[in-house]
């Protein structure tokens, strides 16, 4: 129950020994050799695979929330959705992976609806939020989260709740 485990055809070997449970695993898209995962509640990893080892890359500074979901945008950077807290942009240090650039939380004060629930989604080429009110974006040029009407003009907003979406080829 506790680690990480990676799984090769009908064989399993623990990979990592946590704390608790992975909540969330997310393989990264821009170093596909890399994972991010949770460790218990309040712990953000990283693991990298070398020579044929995972190995830890050790836990993250600035990140100490439970985190629910966890997103790679199109710059390699991280969109977190936290359980109680909001949502955290993570711009990563390649060079210092542990150690990010820049943590920086949004919640209500920045537009998103509610301080949970607000899930991250990748779609095209950019990142979008499912909430209890709708989607959302983050408009870069006014630093705030707004509602995303050019995917579900037809749908209103206000009484519209969106954990989670797929879109088929």
């Amino acid at each position: 129950q506790n680690g990480i485990f990676e799984i090769n055809g009908n064989q399993g070997r623990q990979i990592y020994k946590g704390n608790l449970h992975a909540f969330q695993i997310t393989q990264s898209e821009k170093f596909p050799d890399r994972i991010y995962s949770t460790d218990g509640f309040n712990d953000f990893i990283s693991l990298v695979y070398k020579n044929g080892i995972w190995t830890l890359e050790g836990k993250w500074n600035g990140i100490n929330d439970d985190i629910r979901e966890i997103v790679e945008d199109k710059q390699g950077n991280l969109w977190l959705e936290t359980f109680t807290n909001g949502l955290l942009h993570v711009t990563i240090d390649y060079q210092n992976i542990t150690k990010p650039k820049l943590v920086k939380r949004y919640n209500q004060a920045d537009g998103l609806p509610f301080i949970s629930g607000n899930k991250p989604i990748k779609y095209k080429d950019s990142i979008i939020f499912g909430t209890d009110k709708g989607l959302y974006f983050y408009n870069v040029k006014n630093e705030r989260f707004e509602a995303y009407k050019m995917l579900c003009s037809e749908f209103d907003n206000e009484r519209l709740a969106i954990n989670n979406f797929s879109v088929s080829s």
